[in-house]
Order: structure tokens, then C-alpha cells, then sequence
């Protein structure tokens, strides 16, 4: 879809090498819900799916530090009361 999205090939090309470099040091996952939420919204360059890609690596890490798990070595904060 990029391909033909930009007035000039080159600019066509530029924006798929840094989306294809983009997918290679990043998760699969990441970049596929990346390209889906584009093609979606058809919005076909490097700086929407870079925005997108960085969107959901950030939700991820706020979702992941939530809580702590569940331990027994672990006193809470009624222990220092």
C-alpha cells in the first residue's frame, strides 16, 4: 500500500525501508497491530506506523509496572505502621 501512496518512488521506497527496519527491532506483535490500525485508518507512512508501533511498546510497559505480585516475603504497608 505505501507504494503507491507518494508522489515520487523514491519517497515510496524511503518510507518502506523504515518501516521494514522499524519491524525488525521490534516484536512481531507490535508491528503487526501497528500495520492493522494503518491500514485501518489508511493512513500508509513511516511516520503514522512509527507513532503507532511507539504507541503500543508505551501501553505495554505502563500495563506491565501495575502491581506486584502476590509473595509471602512481601509486607505491605501495614508492617511499617
Amino acid at each position: 500500500m505505501v507504494i503507491g501512496t507518494f508522489r515520487y518512488e523514491e519517497q515510496s521506497y524511503k518510507s518502506c525501508n523504515g518501516i521494514l527496519h522499524l519491524c525488525k527491532n521490534n516484536p512481531k506483535v507490535f508491528s503487526d497491530t501497528a500495520a492493522k490500525t494503518c491500514l485501518e485508518s489508511h493512513i500508509y507512512n513511516y511516520t503514522h506506523f512509527k507513532k503507532q508501533l511507539y504507541n503500543l511498546m508505551n501501553q505495554k510497559k505502563t500495563n506491565s509496572s501495575g502491581t506486584l505480585p502476590e509473595h509471602k516475603n512481601i509486607r505491605g504497608k501495614s508492617h511499617y505502621e
